[in-house]
């Protein structure tokens, strides 16, 4: 069985969005690093590993910024929704 004792150290600080999506980012990149460093994937001509990187440039982008969308639409939510909590509950002394 694998140890993770590691991984309970830092998984007291992935309760934040952005954290946990970066370190979901970071181990999606470092598992594709290690498969292109094993050899399994087949060498490609210049031209193709061009057009590789110009898509990979491109949903990279398209990712970014549906996560920077996702992230500020959770933002504006949670804050309307605690507004509203607030303002159903707390109702002003006379």
């Amino acid at each position: 069985m694998t140890d993770i004792t590691g991984f309970e150290k830092v998984a007291k600080h992935l309760t934040r969005p952005l954290v946990l999506i970066g370190f979901v980012l970071m181990l999606i990149f470092g598992i594709h690093k290690l498969i292109v460093q094993s050899g399994l994937l087949p060498q490609v001509t210049q031209q193709a590993g061009g057009e590789i990187i110009k898509l990979i440039l491109q949903y990279g982008f398209w990712l970014g910024l549906v996560v920077a969308v996702l992230g500020f639409g959770h933002s504006v939510l949670t804050s309307y929704l605690e507004k509203k909590l607030l303002s159903t509950y707390v109702r002003p002394a006379y």
